[in-house]
């Protein structure tokens, strides 16, 4: 092997590592690429559940405040209820009790109305 020979071997095996290094390096910052991206994404899937999780707590308080609301407003309206049904009783009550006055006063003004004869009529 002449002396060219050697340095035509040496030259093509120091422009492969050369290009061996270069596609390495670039395999090194596709995947440094990668990384970044990939801790980017689970940062903000992070963020998100944390955010969501927020959401989801706030969501399960109002419905529990909703549900004592709703229980107080149901005892409320049982108690109501009650209420109206005692107001009826009396209402009817004062019905029949008014019945019976009016009917006391068509007889009182039956009583006092003057006789065909010119006298008041008189029990």
């Amino acid at each position: 092997m002449t002396e060219d020979e050697r340095q035509r071997q040496m030259d093509f095996i120091v422009e492969t590592l050369g290009r061996i290094t270069i596609q390495n390096d670039k395999g090194f910052k596709r995947l440094d690429r990668m990384e970044r991206i990939l801790l980017l994404t689970i940062r903000a899937g992070r963020r998100e559940r944390i955010e969501w999780r927020d959401h989801y707590n706030a969501l399960v308080d109002a419905q529990l405040r909703t549900e004592e609301i709703t229980h107080g407003n149901s005892e409320a309206i049982t108690r109501n209820t009650q209420r109206l049904s005692r107001l009826e009783d009396t209402v009817e009550g004062n019905c029949k009790d008014l019945g019976e006055l009016e009917e006391i006063v068509r007889e009182q003004k039956r009583n006092l109305r003057p006789n065909k004869g010119g006298g008041t009529a008189s029990t």
